[in-house]
């Protein structure tokens, strides 16, 4: 049997503590995703998001991209959180693009 564990490094943690021990023992690979920090890569990244969930237009600048990359600090899962609270605050203003302010708003709100 196969099964795989996927979270946050805190649930690494918590395998090293007490009646999880042993559990941990018969883990055979742990891997940690270091935050994307190449401005293409990370570019690449979102475009494959966005496609793959039906987007075709462009929905930010190049600088609201730029914005998204600091703001998440490279790291998927914030970038995503991000996205979705600025998509939030466009419908609500009526929009179908991601402005600069839009993604600073949001960015504000998640964190």
């Amino acid at each position: 049997m196969t099964v795989w564990f996927v979270g946050h490094s805190a649930l690494a943690q918590s395998f090293t503590r007490g009646h999880l021990a042993a559990m941990a023992s018969r883990l055979h690979l742990r891997i940690h995703f270091a935050p994307i920090t190449e401005r293409e890569r990370f570019a690449s990244l979102i475009k494959h998001g966005l496609q793959s969930a039906g987007c075709k237009q462009t929905l930010m600048s190049d600088s609201g991209l730029e914005l998204l990359l600091q703001g998440s600090q490279g790291i998927p899962r914030k970038a995503g959180n991000i996205l979705k609270t600025a998509m939030r605050l466009a419908v609500t203003k009526g929009l179908n693009h991601l402005t600069d302010d839009l993604l600073r708003a949001a960015m504000e709100e998640v964190t």
